[in-house]
């Protein structure tokens, strides 16, 4: 039975709570500490203090007041560096209500302000927030590569004009960094990279003598361990880290925490007796302070607890309290667990009908984390890629001679791992939805949770289509030469038109694919407008049937109109001023009749499909023989018109 992992910690700052009565005095403290700033000498003591007295109350609606009031003062001064500190506060305190947008917008007002190399100790701060910003939003991707970037700019600071305060300020920061990165590393399933940067901020909160801070991290680098099953690791680290936090007089909170690892910990190392222990007394601290949402995490290791112990009746008790409230509080992995838990000890005491029961519960939770998987999978080799492309820029630069092969390679390397992941990803969710029709009345409650993930998967996918399209056009304008950029430029093209299908499917309320006629017209006009680089004008006719086509036919379909209508852009009009494509698709008795043409030059008297060396005609041609479709080629010197008939197409 696999165990939840519980807790990956972060350092921030705590929102408070405030009563009514308090609300009142805060409101009145606010009122007088703008009062008061005219006894300050200067703009930047003003500034200091209002951004400070914010944060000392915490970041609650009542505060804003005070980083508005600190922003005006900044305009008033125009001084660049109260402005960005302004801006940035601003940020931190929607970013800790949770208003990400708005803490995007200000993150961002303080970076614009961050030119060439002014107050860099600031632009790492700046960038660190960004990186948090994006991983809060759920783009670990996104939070890494801002947070490497902040790191970048920190370690490039001289620090030997620095106070021992501004040096131990300094360190914090490259604590917080290290401690961060990890954590998301972590997320990402990177068992060395969070390792190393476990191991950095560890000595990092050693040498500022941050004892809890060291408890913390050791307890992030123990639940680490303990994912890769490094049991004995995994204890030592837990135990040293609960020391230290005690050492530092850490919240009592904390303390509950690493006394769960430790169970579960203690638990898989088949040490029951202390694995009990442990988990009393977190179970003791949450129910005395309420956490009901922690107690999900004891409920469930204690079931698991029991099942070992051969106790099926208490397993039963902990494991359905620990699934009540995995699904109130939306734990999906304990949620899972609880679900086998019950299963098993109800087998155990042959209750089949219970046992049947949950088990179909543990299958479909376990699905839906098969999925989340697939989708953290994906990510990571995307950020592999980014950086992958970046050692491969430096050796076109050194080998221009090899530049085209490589780049070919990677574009074929690219559509083999998009391949590859749509067709698994499109595999498992028909496979699901055979399993779906199979159990309807059981499981049709869960219809619209399915459809929502569905479509989550299909808008990750989307949005990371469009992440590689941007890496590529980053490469694109660092290559000089024409042919190896036009290539570059026709591989963002095929996957714009694969992330528009995307966009469209998870738009739709339905999910039963995608609408041709808007996907056809959406994809045309993007196309001309990234061609018509020499101000001809090219006119586009389109008559296409306004009907829904489903993914397996969608995609190769797709894929085939963006490169008729990219050789058209690029080889029809070459001796013309202006030009013509018109693109037609009827849909008669299960058989789909694509048909474009232009009123160009035509192809070359010698062009023949099955021996040209082109990519885009090659891709025409494989993915034809796909659709089992029947391709007709007709060309004159006014113009050329290719059309494809696709049999057997039922439509939903």
């Amino acid at each position: 039975m696999k165990l939840t992992s519980l807790f990956i910690f972060f350092f921030c700052i705590p929102s408070f709570i405030f009563s009514q009565e308090n609300t009142n005095k805060l409101h009145s403290k606010i009122d007088s500490i703008i009062q008061n700033l005219a006894h300050l000498e200067s703009h930047e003591a003003r500034v200091h203090n209002l951004v400070e007295s914010a944060r000392k109350y915490g970041y609650v609606s009542d505060t804003k007041r005070l980083f508005d009031k600190a922003i005006e003062i900044a305009k008033q001064t125009e001084e660049k560096r109260l402005l960005i500190q302004s801006y940035y506060s601003l940020g931190n305190y929607y970013y800790f209500n949770s208003k990400l947008d708005s803490a995007l917008l200000y993150n961002e007002k303080a970076y614009e302000k961050l030119q060439n190399d002014d107050f860099p100790f600031l632009k790492a701060k700046v960038l660190n927030y960004k990186g948090s910003i994006y991983a809060k939003q759920g783009n670990i991707i996104a939070g890494i590569s801002m947070m490497l970037k902040s790191k970048d700019v920190l370690q490039k600071i001289d620090t030997t004009s620095f106070t021992e305060e501004k040096k131990y300020s300094y360190k914090g920061q490259d604590l917080v960094l290290n401690n961060s990165l990890a954590n998301f590393y972590n997320q990402m399933d990177d068992y060395e990279d969070a390792l190393f940067y476990y191991d950095e901020a560890y000595k990092t909160a050693l040498s500022m003598g941050a004892s809890v801070n060291a408890g913390v991290i050791l307890s992030n680098k123990g639940d680490l361990l303990l994912n890769f099953n490094k049991i004995p690791e995994a204890i030592k680290a837990l135990e040293l880290g609960k020391k230290l936090k005690i050492e530092g007089k850490g919240h009592p909170r904390s303390m509950a925490s690493s006394d769960l690892n430790l169970a579960k910990a203690y638990l898989k190392n088949e040490d029951y007796k202390k694995s009990a222990l442990f988990l009393k007394k977190a179970h003791d601290y949450y129910t005395a302070n309420h956490l009901e949402n922690m107690l999900a995490f004891t409920y469930d290791l204690r079931g698991a607890l029991f099942l070992k112990q051969e106790k099926y009746t208490e397993a039963i008790q902990d494991g359905e309290k620990a699934q009540e409230l995995a699904q109130k509080y939306e734990y999906l992995e304990t949620y899972m667990n609880a679900c086998e838990c019950l299963y098993l000890a109800n087998k155990k005491l042959h209750l089949y009908d219970a046992a049947l029961l949950n088990h179909e519960k543990y299958l479909e939770a376990k699905d839906s984390i098969f999925n989340k998987k697939n989708i953290k999978k994906q990510t990571q080799l995307e950020m592999q890629f980014a950086f992958d492309k970046k050692q491969e820029v430096q050796n076109i630069e050194a080998k221009k001679k090899e530049k085209q092969r490589n780049l070919y390679l990677i574009l074929a390397i690219i559509g083999l791992i998009l391949a590859s992941l749509l067709a698994f990803l499109y595999y498992k969710n028909r496979k699901k939805n055979q399993l779906l029709a199979q159990q309807k009345v059981l499981l049709e409650s869960t219809v619209n949770d399915k459809n929502i993930l569905l479509k989550e998967i299909h808008h990750r996918v989307k949005n990371n289509l469009q992440t590689i399209s941007s890496l590529l056009s980053l490469q694109q304008r660092q290559i000089s030469d024409k042919k190896a950029s036009q290539a570059m430029q026709e591989g963002r093209d095929r996957v714009k038109a694969m992330a528009l299908i995307h966009q469209n499917l998870y738009q739709d309320t339905d999910l039963i694919g995608v609408q041709i006629d808007g996907y056809v017209n959406k994809l045309a006009k993007s196309l001309v407008k990234n061609y018509e680089t020499e101000n001809k004008p090219i006119t586009l006719n389109l008559n296409v049937v306004p009907i829904k086509l489903d993914v397996d036919t969608i995609i190769p379909l797709g894929l085939v109109i963006n490169e008729l209508i990219s050789n058209a852009l690029k080889y029809a009009f070459t001796t013309q001023s202006s030009g013509t494509i018109n693109i037609q698709l009827t849909y008669k008795n299960n058989t789909l009749t694509l048909s474009v043409s232009d009123n160009g030059k035509g192809l070359p008297d010698s062009f023949d499909i099955n021996k040209i060396s082109s990519l885009g005609f090659r891709l025409i041609k494989a993915f034809s023989d796909k659709l089992k479709a029947e391709m007709q080629i007709n060309s004159t010197n006014q113009g050329a018109k290719i059309v494809l008939i696709i049999p057997n197409i039922v439509l939903n």
